[in-house]
């Protein structure tokens, strides 16, 4: 190996510990707090954050590395849920169930509804609604708990004026 190469992995050894106990604890809940799931999620998230380091590297920012983090793990759990749907489907899938249509139709409604939000604020309201406290989005994001507090005020200023 190259020198690059080794400083690459050190540098990506380092942002994984300390990116790992938030890595961890997403993939738990995704999973449904099964550990066989979430290690199977944990390994596809590592390989996934190894080949995109390369462009958060080129970038160099610590408050980057937590976004960039963020959305690999959700675009990981996407897939995760995407291949569970598709392993789930019925034989006689044309026959649409209702609620899968009404869940559906409630999140075209969401992201209809959330055209208008910033992408700070999208991320906000997003982490909220998986359940994240003002103080944990705050630290993920680089703001204080304040300042997530009232981006997600803002935003939902923003989605009432949507709904009128």
């Amino acid at each position: 190996m190259n020198r690059e190469t080794d400083i690459a992995q050190r540098q990506f050894v380092q942002m994984m510990e300390r990116q790992k106990t938030f890595i961890w604890r997403m993939c738990y809940r995704a999973c449904g707090r099964e550990k066989e799931r979430c290690k199977d999620l944990v390994q596809e998230v590592c390989l996934a954050l190894w080949r995109g380091f390369s462009n958060l590297r080129e970038k160099e920012n610590i408050k980057l590395e937590k976004a960039w983090v963020w959305w690999h793990i959700r675009t990981q759990i996407s897939h995760l849920e995407r291949e569970r749907k598709e392993d789930t489907l019925p034989d006689d899938y044309e026959k649409a169930d209702v609620d899968a249509l009404l869940s559906e139709e409630r999140k075209e409604a969401l992201e209809e509804i959330m055209t208008p939000l910033g992408k700070r604020e999208r991320e906000v309201v997003a982490m909220r609604m998986e359940g994240y406290d003002y103080q944990e989005i705050g630290q993920q994001m680089g703001i204080s708990a304040a300042g997530a507090k009232q981006t997600m005020y803002r935003a939902m200023e923003k989605m009432k004026k949507e709904c009128k």
